[in-house]
């Protein structure tokens, strides 16, 4: 079922979808946090009846029992104008990568802005690379002073070093092209996120970066419910 072009969205509707958007994927308690503070689960679940009602929004199995919301690829297009294939449930691979981004964003100590990707694209036109690199996968870095632009990896289950290998290809990427080199990482203004399953792989990581003494800024958080999904 697709929404129905006459179908009319409140201002709440829209925020929530503009996430959606964003992220890919989000769950109840993202959006409790998010969009119903003060409110009791049951708003979640009344507002993802009406949007599933309308065709907007579907969900699909997550960490068991719990369910995970996306973007129908109807509504994707409709709405805002994307593919459809950028809508609709994810691979299993994807799934991993995408909460891992949506928990440090959202359900971390400090609040991250995620940039969708048509953000990343017209806020920063002379960083695209040429589409070389990603076009996605970038944030706001709130607790870094000065503010950089960064980066989210997350880890599938790898050694540190194998993560202290692609943290180097992410910076070196970037490196090579002339903006990205004195716009931002020259001036200190670009950092790596890390995302990891459990605190003492994120302990074991930190140690082994601290032993390389990278140039880059970078982070590392534990998102524990990823275990379940890498």
């Amino acid at each position: 079922m697709v929404a129905s072009p006459n179908y009319r969205l409140t201002d709440r509707d829209r925020q929530i979808l503009a996430h959606l958007r964003t992220f890919r994927m989000t769950t109840t308690e993202v959006l409790q946090r998010l969009f119903f503070s003060g409110q009791d689960v049951e708003a979640v679940k009344s507002w993802t009846r009406r949007m599933k009602q309308a065709g907007v929004i579907g969900s699909a199995p997550f960490i068991k029992p719990r369910k995970y919301i996306y973007i129908t690829e109807g509504a994707m297009e409709r709405l805002f104008g994307e593919t459809p294939q950028s809508g609709g449930p994810l691979t299993a691979f994807s799934l991993a990568r995408q909460y891992g981004i949506l928990a440090f964003c959202c359900l971390g100590t400090t609040p991250q802005r995620k940039l969708s990707r048509r953000e990343f694209q017209e806020k920063f036109p002379n960083l695209s690379g040429g589409n070389k690199l990603p076009q996605d996968f970038y944030y706001v870095d709130k607790g870094s002073t000065p503010q950089r632009l960064g980066f989210i990896y997350v880890d599938h289950g790898s050694r540190a070093q194998r993560i202290h290998q692609r943290y180097r290809q992410i910076v070196a990427q970037r490196f090579t092209i002339l903006s990205w080199r004195t716009d931002v990482i020259d001036r200190g203004r670009f950092m790596v996120a890390i995302v990891t399953a459990k605190p003492e792989k994120a302990k074991r990581i930190e140690e082994f970066f601290q032993s390389k003494h990278p140039e880059v800024a970078y982070r590392v958080e534990a998102v524990e419910d990823l275990i379940h999904l890498i």
